[in-house]
Order: C-alpha cells, then structure tokens, then sequence
C-alpha cells in the first residue's frame, strides 16, 4: 500500500511495514533520518496529508490528553471530519502501533561499495592490503 500525498512517497519499497486501521494507513519510515510511524488516508482527497509521529516525540503519546489532542490534530491534517469515532479510530492507530515504532532501528546508510584493491609495501619490507571505494578515489582526484 503506498501512495504520493505533496509530492512525497508513503508507504512503498522504502516503508519498513504499512498496515491498515479501518480508512487510515499507518506506515513505518524514516521522516528526515529519524524512525516514524506516517498515517494518511486510504482515499486520499486534494487537501489531504500526512500525519508523522517522530520517535523522538513518541513519549509523548503516553498521556491520554495529548493522544487525543494530537487524534483530533491528526483529523484536520489528513482532512477527516473529527468525529468521536474517527479520533477514536485514530488515537487506537497510533498507540497500538508506538512499540513497533520504538522497535524500528535507525536509518541503514548505504555501505561503502568498493572499487579497487591494492597493496602497500612499506620500507621495512610490510605489507597492507586496502580496498577503495569511489568516494576516497574522487576525494584523491581533486
């Protein structure tokens, strides 16, 4: 399940697990490096968005007056009418899915790709074996 809401990819090969919660999807990413748990509409609408709970906010979650704050905010971000039921539905989709965001590891960076070998003999008679990757060769042309 993914969709492009502003341009923005939810959900997709890069989302690390999507679920659905009645008409919302909630979607493990990366929002700016950081571990999120992104909740959108199934049928988005024109003036629809995203709703992003960031790990290092997630704490916050705990207290029942600000889930419900941030449900009812969530409602006007992805453009549901607020109604009980929806911020219900809303409030339950993010708390029942925090562990799994606080499970998420950080962000893997690409490793390294190497793009050459080779050995150095040092004058008493040593050798290091060393492999290169494109960015140490292109840091060594300029």
């Amino acid at each position: 399940m993914s969709n492009i809401i502003g341009g923005v990819m939810l959900g997709g090969e890069k989302a690390r697990g999507v679920r659905r919660h009645g008409d919302i999807v909630v979607g493990y990413q990366y929002v700016q490096n950081e571990p999120a748990l992104v909740m959108w509409p199934l049928r988005p609408s024109a003036r629809s968005g995203a709703y992003v709970v960031c790990l290092s906010s997630a704490f916050k979650y705990a207290e029942d007056d600000y889930l419900v704050q941030q449900a009812m905010k969530a409602c006007e971000v992805m453009g549901l009418f607020p109604t009980k039921q929806q911020v219900y539905r809303i409030a339950t989709a993010i708390h029942d899915n925090l562990d799994e965001l606080v499970r998420m590891k950080p962000e893997q960076q690409d490793a390294p790709v190497a793009v050459g070998e080779g050995k150095l003999i040092l004058p008493n008679g040593k050798t290091i074996d060393f492999e290169m990757t494109r960015d140490q060769m292109e840091g060594m042309a300029s």
